[in-house]
């Protein structure tokens, strides 16, 4: 399509008093090559979408896909980019196609089924439709049906039908690209929409299409586990790393945690504390001393502690969160910290109270769902004990938390009986139901 371009200047009024107008008094001159002007105040376009429509207005300006460039710029302005005070010249540059042709084709680029939701005056030009049918054959039966009969829409077509089939069987089985031939292996749209589904399809694909950036991350993003079979360039690229931490923290130890550049990206430890706090152990010297990466990992392993700056070791409530995860992190306490008593006594108390919350986040590992509620009945001696007694270490006290443990012990021992010959129920033996629901059964 030809291009035109129309320059659009902005000049201040003359006037000795310039330096107290605001940007909404600074007129921008339109004029064209045929000699048409026209005025805006800024006021009215303080956004790129606003001077296109008012130029196409008042210049009378046919319908296309137009864009404004801002001088010493290369790219032009995006739709709702503001236009500055500082911007003194703009160029707009006239085309042919039709309205919003640059964003669709940027969409179908990333998805080429995106298509079935564009404009009809999209889905009948020819580039997009060439580019959708050639990322995804499937996309052919949204192309509009004024050039569905055009020739290089339908040789494309007819040359892609083998890998239209072998997509339509992806769609049911990604991993039957085990089974595809060699060419099919290579093709990276055939490729690209296995991962997608399914990402240890790329196992299956060809050697070089291991090395395709972009179908890294598509497989990594469906299953962060992929970035343990990538070869060794691919694990040191901290986008796809950060990818497959999101998807699945525990990729981190795919050989990945050896590299000191990437366990000294704060974003990648991030991501990957929130599934293990050890990886506090093999971070920067750097992430080791920021406090909010050690509180989320000391949260989930508090022996981390020992891995901490000299400055964390002495924070109060460093130390504190790593004793509500584990007790015996207060070993890795500064001794400025350990000398104090009240601290020491603190400690204790956040270590006592969430003594609950221990026990459950161990027994829901692995006990079922009706029998969480006994199992957690099943107590340490320590658990019934309460910061004040813990402390005196009464006699009777202790006694009478004796007396309760064994008590639980015995509710818990005969719960778990009873599960067992729940288990061993020999299959085929149905229990024999209320009489009002073998009525309604037999009916």
């Amino acid at each position: 399509s030809g291009s035109s371009r129309t320059s659009i200047s902005s000049n201040r009024r003359p006037n000795k008093f310039s330096a107290l107008l605001t940007d909404f008094q600074i007129m921008l001159q339109i004029s064209c090559l045929d000699g048409r002007s026209c005025g805006i105040r800024r006021q009215r376009c303080r956004v790129a979408r606003d001077v296109l429509r008012l130029a196409e207005n008042l210049l009378s300006l046919p319908d296309g896909d137009h864009k404004l460039i801002a001088e010493s710029q290369i790219q032009p302005l995006d739709e709702t980019a503001e236009i500055s005070s500082e911007i003194e010249q703009l160029t707009l540059l006239l085309s042919s196609r039709p309205r919003g042709w640059s964003h669709w084709m940027g969409e179908v680029e990333k998805n080429p089924l995106h298509l079935g939701w564009a404009p009809e005056a999209i889905r009948g030009d020819k580039d997009v439709a060439l580019t959708a049918i050639n990322a995804d054959p499937e996309s052919y039966r949204f192309v509009s049906s004024s050039i569905k009969r055009d020739g290089d829409v339908q040789d494309l077509y007819r040359a892609s039908r083998e890998v239209r089939d072998w997509m339509r069987r992806i769609c049911y089985s990604p991993r039957c690209l085990r089974e595809a031939p060699q060419h099919i292996r290579h093709d990276r749209r055939v490729v690209l929409k296995a991962v997608r589904m399914c990402g240890l399809s790329l196992s299956m694909a060809g050697p070089q299409l291991k090395q395709d950036r972009e179908v890294v991350l598509s497989a990594v993003r469906q299953n962060g586990r992929v970035l343990g079979m990538l070869p060794k360039n691919m694990k040191c690229d901290h986008d796809i790393v950060l990818a497959a931490v999101q998807q699945d923290p525990s990729s981190i130890w795919c050989d990945v945690w050896k590299d000191t550049s990437i366990m000294s990206n704060r974003r990648i430890v991030r991501c990957a504390a929130a599934g293990d706090g050890r990886v506090l152990a093999y971070a920067s010297r750097d992430l080791q001393d920021d406090k909010e990466v050690v509180l989320r990992c000391l949260s989930l392993w508090g022996p981390g502690l020992e891995f901490a700056s000299k400055q964390l070791q002495g924070d109060e409530d460093t130390v504190l969160a790593a004793v509500r995860s584990d007790g015996c992190a207060l070993r890795h306490a500064s001794k400025e910290l350990l000398a104090k008593p009240d601290f020491c006594k603190r400690a204790v108390d956040e270590w006592i109270a969430t003594a609950w919350q221990r026990r459950m986040a161990q027994t829901t590992c692995w006990a079922t769902a009706d029998e969480t509620s006994h199992f957690l009945h099943d107590w340490d001696y320590f658990d019934t004990l309460t910061a004040a007694d813990y402390v005196t270490c009464d006699r009777r006290i202790a006694d009478g938390c004796e007396v309760t443990v064994a008590r639980r012990q015995r509710e818990a021992l005969r719960h778990r009986a009873s599960a067992e010959l729940r288990r061993k129920r020999t299959p085929g033996t149905v229990r024999k139901q209320p009489r009002a629901n073998r009525l309604v059964w037999c009916a």
